[in-house]
């Protein structure tokens, strides 16, 4: 894709995010891209890491809009009925008129990587050489290279970092909001935290006081557990449970690496404490014990868990899940088990409760970043458990304006130079 640097566009840095490299794939170049990410390095090395034990640099770089021409280089026109639709799908995907990307460039070991909004469009290691596809980055690299100099030469003047704040876009941008006033400002963001829960329900569940002594179970079988999930299922409204017994509910529904709860004698007390004081090792002679309590099955935070444990007075239960999604059927699982009588305690009861009447933050991540890939991490407030991002496919301009006014906005990550470049 041949190009003057002065006409880098939009739908030309979407073409590189659209060709990104998957998870650990990399790339060769010809010998002309791989002069100019040399020459890329260099300038890049002025200035500092944002990791100090690494060669890590991130910045944002803006470009315009572009023209109709350039979107027509990324799309075939025999995709859309009419010219008129062509043209409308470009407004469509580019209706604002400047862009901004951040760029963050890794240089290991002879190893180099460029990400652009979190895509790696370029990965190379000393490991890898292709024969034939050599892949010209040209027009990147220099265009980075022009930006970096920019930036370089706003450092030398102590001009840059104010610059960067006072034009980057709230959407590219970290920050807090109080649920509550999220809430006011678009009720759809309540109804998507709170699904269909009513109010007497949360209010059953914020009625729970952890230190209330709960009579624990004497004797506990599996046939015991099944009627607790069984609860568990009816109350959270699974899908087809008509005419199924506990077990086969559970059997459906559960991760079958349970080390071998579903092998014994489902009513007998004995059985239960056997297998319950079994090792991990000893369990792994039966099934897999990997996924125990795992009632629901799903990734790491979409999986719900009910364990059983035990002390002086007895066994007990203890709920997991719903923090980030699927809160209305851990909370209805809750109060179901305390309406039936069961010991049951909720890690997150304290966080959930404060999210459920709107008394903690939501967090506002950069619009090219994926909101649950933060729950698993790398946000500044460790206690925020749910976020959302600017976008306007789920809020109208106005509630954006609205957001922007109300949130607590983080401070920009501050670009300095080394100290041999000053």
């Amino acid at each position: 894709m041949a190009m003057d640097n002065e006409k880098m566009t939009a739908p030309l840095m979407a073409y590189y995010e659209e060709h990104s490299l998957g998870f650990g794939q990399d790339c060769d170049l010809n010998e002309e891209s791989k002069v100019l990410l040399s020459q890329l390095l260099s300038k890049v090395q002025k200035i500092k890491s944002f990791d100090k034990n690494n060669e890590r640099w991130k910045f944002w770089v803006s470009v315009p809009r572009g023209t109709f021409e350039d979107y027509a280089e990324l799309r075939d026109s025999a995709d859309y009925k009419t010219h008129k639709a062509f043209v409308q799908s470009w407004k469509d995907w580019f209706p604002k008129e400047v862009y901004w990307y951040e760029v963050i460039i890794v240089s290991a070991n002879g190893c180099v990587l460029i990400l652009i909004n979190n895509s790696a469009v370029l990965s190379i290691s000393p490991q890898y050489q292709a024969e034939w596809d050599k892949r010209d980055f040209s027009d990147l690299l220099v265009f980075l290279s022009d930006e970096v100099e920019k930036i370089i030469s706003g450092l030398s003047a102590g001009t840059y970092n104010e610059y960067l704040n006072s034009v980057l876009p709230y959407e590219c941008r970290k920050g807090v909001i109080s649920r509550a006033k999220l809430w006011e400002i678009s009720l759809k963001q309540k109804e998507y935290y709170c699904g269909s829960l009513s109010a007497e329900e949360i209010e059953k569940f914020a009625d729970y006081d952890s230190k209330k002594t709960v009579e624990h179970i004497k004797e506990m079988t599996a046939q015991l557990y099944y009627n607790a999930c069984a609860i568990c299922y009816t109350a959270a409204r699974f899908n087809g449970l008509d005419g199924m017994t506990p077990k086969q509910m559970y059997l459906r529904f559960a991760d079958n690496r349970d080390g071998g709860l579903s092998t014994i004698e489902d009513s007998s007390v004995e059985a239960f404490e056997r297998w319950f004081n079994l090792t991990d090792k000893e369990k792994w002679k039966i099934q897999n014990p990997s996924h125990m309590w795992q009632i629901s099955q799903g990734s790491t935070h979409t999986i719900i868990c009910l364990y059983t444990d035990v002390n002086e007075n007895g066994y007990y239960l203890t709920l997991a899940g719903g923090e980030h999604c699927r809160t209305d059927e851990v909370v209805r699982m809750f109060n179901a088990l305390r309406a039936n009588g069961f010991p049951v305690y909720y890690h997150s009861h304290e966080r959930i409760t404060k999210a459920l009447l709107g008394q903690d933050e939501i967090g506002i991540v950069p619009c090219f970043k994926r909101p649950f890939l933060y729950w698993y991490g790398g946000f500044k407030n460790s206690d925020v458990i749910s976020f959302v991002q600017l976008d306007e496919e789920e809020f109208t301009k106005e509630e954006i304006a609205e957001i922007v006014k109300a949130a607590q906005w983080f401070e920009l990550y501050k670009l300095e130079l080394q100290g041999d470049s000053l």
